[in-house]
């Protein structure tokens, strides 16, 4: 993994977005319903502090895809649009974790404990809530980059309070080559991203993510050097699913393929996205919700 290094600089990012007038507020709490279908946000208190947490879905009956953000500090929660083709078979699930997005909005530099290992007992916390909240549904861990650092921790603590893990963007070692390009879909995606980012977020919302961003990144980057999941996972007692995009150059697919051959679980498969990067589950995100399909028959 290429810490930071997919992601624009906070200069482009201002450039992007500069003059734009932000249309909602991100960080609103809000709560709906229309027959079957749940949209919710709101704060949670997760390992002592209060975190941002949205809950969307057609059919709250549905099993619950909990995402776990990259970056680090790469909050989603504000791009909604991104994950509404997920909405019609799953109940999606959006964190910021600690240090990011509206969460880091609430603590700003005073945030405390930014470590993988709280992070992934929020994630854990946030689980316990969620089945409580959601009748007991079956909960989808889905990490992606960093992300997929902290899932991988999240099931290995707590598997009985989920019902698969599916990295993807599957992190294993840090390699330290931010020099690499990416594959042009992802820098396409990106900059689109980040124009939209003005769309979605107030000016302040918009400050605390690239704020949050930066934070993060500097609050856990030895953390994240330093950890190799080949050497400290061989197993996980849930299954186990990796969704890669075969150009993935930030975390590299040969590593991700290697990781999930390395790791013995109940179940397990893998993909390759062909013409897909880092982000398969927005770009490809046809051909990733397929792959999801197909992990839901083989659990």
């Amino acid at each position: 993994m290429k810490l930071g290094s997919q992601f624009f600089s906070f200069a482009t990012i201002t450039l992007l977005c500069s003059g734009a007038t932000a249309q909602t507020s991100a960080c609103a709490a809000r709560s709906s319903s229309d027959g079957t279908r749940i949209e919710e946000a709101g704060f949670v208190t997760l390992g002592g502090i209060e975190q941002w947490v949205t809950i969307r879905g057609d059919d709250r009956s549905n099993p619950v895809l909990l995402h776990v953000h990259g970056g680090p500090g790469f909050a989603f929660s504000a791009f909604t649009a991104e994950f509404a083709p997920d909405e019609a078979d799953y109940t999606v699930v959006q964190w910021d974790q600690r240090g990011s997005g509206c969460t880091f909005g609430r603590y700003g530099a005073n945030t405390p404990d930014v470590t993988i290992e709280r992070i992934a007992r929020d994630g854990i916390e946030l689980a316990q809530f969620l089945r409580r909240r959601l009748s007991n549904r079956e909960i989808i861990a889905v990490g992606h980059s960093f992300g997929s650092l902290v899932g991988i921790e999240m099931v290995r603590r707590a598997p009985q309070d989920f019902a698969a893990y599916v990295g993807t963007g599957q992190f294993v070692r840090f390699t330290g080559n931010a020099a690499s390009p990416g594959p042009a879909v992802d820098a396409a995606y990106l900059q689109g991203l980040m124009a939209r980012a003005a769309e979605v977020m107030t000016p302040k919302e918009l400050a605390d993510w690239q704020a949050g961003r930066g934070a993060s990144i500097e609050w856990l980057v030895q953390q994240v050097q330093s950890t190799d999941l080949l050497a400290t996972v061989d197993r996980l007692q849930v299954p186990f699913f990796v969704i890669q995009g075969a150009g993935d150059t930030t975390t590299p697919t040969d590593a991700a393929v290697a990781f999930f051959e390395h790791v013995e679980a109940p179940a397990k498969e893998l993909f390759v996205i062909e013409g897909a990067g880092h982000f398969p589950h927005f770009t490809h995100s046809t051909d990733f919700l397929a792959a999801l399909a197909r992990t839901n028959a083989l659990r």
